[in-house]
């Protein structure tokens, strides 16, 4: 079962015998939160946090994203929406699906090296990503770079309002590149 954002008292991490360049012994203790959408960007971040923070303690964060921030409907829609409880099925729907994805996370983590639990949190994704983030001291966040299209730049939407609004730092991963792309070489 995933975590809630409000974490139960979390038992405190025993001395490490080594410390990450730049963090401190304290810093180097704490959790990475690692960002999940079930996307091959988030995979491949998941995996290159692995390979780069290998044995670390990790919280796999997916965002629940609710009715009322996910569906394009004006006022009197979504009055509608709430009152008919269409709102509340999609809610329910969305955190049961967020669940199971921040599971399929913490899988892919231990593949890679990192003792992660599932977390689960609802809202609009970088701005909760960031609240999650400062709630529970992580000591880093790691996001995939999300879809590269014509309107979404260089990163995505996502990640570029989480590196930009986190107060923490935050590694973002760009995903493999396509086999057919120049910079692949072929």
């Amino acid at each position: 079962m995933a975590l809630g954002v409000e974490p139960e008292q979390q038992p405190q991490a025993g001395p490490r015998q080594e410390v990450q360049a730049g963090l401190s012994q304290q810093e180097a203790q704490r959790r990475l939160l690692l960002c999940f959408d079930g996307s091959e960007e988030a995979a491949e971040a998941i995996g290159t946090a692995g390979a780069l923070m290998h044995g670390r303690e990790a919280l796999v964060l997916c965002v629940a994203v609710p009715a009322r921030h996910q569906l394009g409907i004006g006022p009197a829609d979504a009055l509608a929406g709430r009152l008919s409880g269409l709102y509340s099925e999609w809610d329910e729907a969305a955190r049961e699906v967020a669940e199971r994805v921040a599971a399929r996370g913490c899988e892919l983590a231990a593949e890679v090296g990192l003792h992660a639990r599932p977390l689960v949190a609802s809202g609009k994704p970088a701005p909760t990503i960031v609240r999650v983030a400062d709630e529970l001291d992580v000591s880093a966040i790691v996001v995939g770079a999300g879809h590269r299209g014509a309107l979404g730049g260089v990163l995505g939407s996502v990640s570029a309002r989480v590196a930009h609004e986190a107060l923490r730092p935050v590694l973002v991963v760009r995903g493999p590149r396509p086999a057919s792309s120049p910079a692949a070489g072929t």
